[in-house]
C-alpha cells in the first residue's frame, strides 16, 4: 500500500508540475504574443513614417530641381543681356527688361535709383556668386549675385541682378554693381 501511496503520489505531483509549467508557459506565450503584437504595430508606424519623409525628401529634390533649371535659365538671359548690352541691341534688350529698367547709349539705369550699370572695358567675365529664390506676396523673385572677373579694380566687383516673374515670364527687374 505504501508503494501504491507513493506511486500515486509520484504521479500527482509529476501531473502537478506539467500543468504548472503549462500554466506559466501559456503566460508566457500570451506575453509574447502581446509583445510580437507591439512590435509588429511599431514596424508598421515605422514604415509609414519612412514613406511619408521619402515622399517630402521628393517633394525637396523635385523644387530643388526645378529652381536649378530657373537658375540656369536666367543666368542664359543675364549672359544674353550682357550680350545685347555690348552689341547695343537696344529693342532685344527691352525683351529682356522690366519698365524699371531704361536703356540709354549701352548702360542700363535703374529707374527707382538712378543707378547706371555699365559694362567695364578690356575682358572680363561673370561667375555667379549665389542665387535665391522667393514667393511673397504673390510676387516671384531671383535674386543672383555675380562676380565680375577680368577688371582692373583693386576689389572684385560683385554685379547684383534682381528677376521678376511678370505675366509668366522672368525679366530683370534690377541690375547694378556693390561699387556704384
Amino acid at each position: 500500500m505504501r508503494r501504491i501511496f507513493i506511486l500515486c503520489l509520484s504521479i500527482f505531483l509529476i501531473c502537478g508540475v506539467f500543468i504548472g509549467c503549462s500554466i506559466v508557459s501559456s503566460k508566457m506565450s500570451t506575453a509574447s504574443i502581446e509583445k510580437n503584437k507591439s512590435i509588429l504595430q511599431e514596424n508598421i508606424d515605422l514604415k509609414e513614417q519612412l514613406l511619408a519623409a521619402e515622399e517630402k525628401i521628393q517633394i525637396i529634390q523635385e523644387e530643388h530641381d526645378s529652381e536649378i533649371e530657373l537658375r540656369n535659365i536666367l543666368d542664359l538671359s543675364f549672359h544674353s543681356l550682357m550680350e545685347q548690352l555690348e552689341n547695343g541691341n537696344i529693342n532685344d534688350m527691352k525683351k529682356l527688361v522690366t519698365n524699371n529698367i531704361s536703356i540709354y547709349n549701352n548702360k542700363l539705369v535703374n529707374n527707382d535709383s538712378q543707378k547706371e550699370f555699365t559694362l567695364p572695358k578690356g575682358k572680363y567675365y561673370f561667375r555667379q556668386k549665389f542665387f535665391n529664390l522667393t514667393n511673397s506676396n504673390s510676387i516671384s523673385k531671383f535674386n543672383v549675385a555675380y562676380e565680375l572677373h577680368g577688371t582692373e579694380a583693386e576689389t572684385l566687383p560683385v554685379c547684383y541682378v534682381d528677376f521678376i516673374l511678370l505675366n509668366g515670364e522672368w525679366k530683370i527687374n534690377m541690375i547694378g554693381l556693390d561699387i556704384n
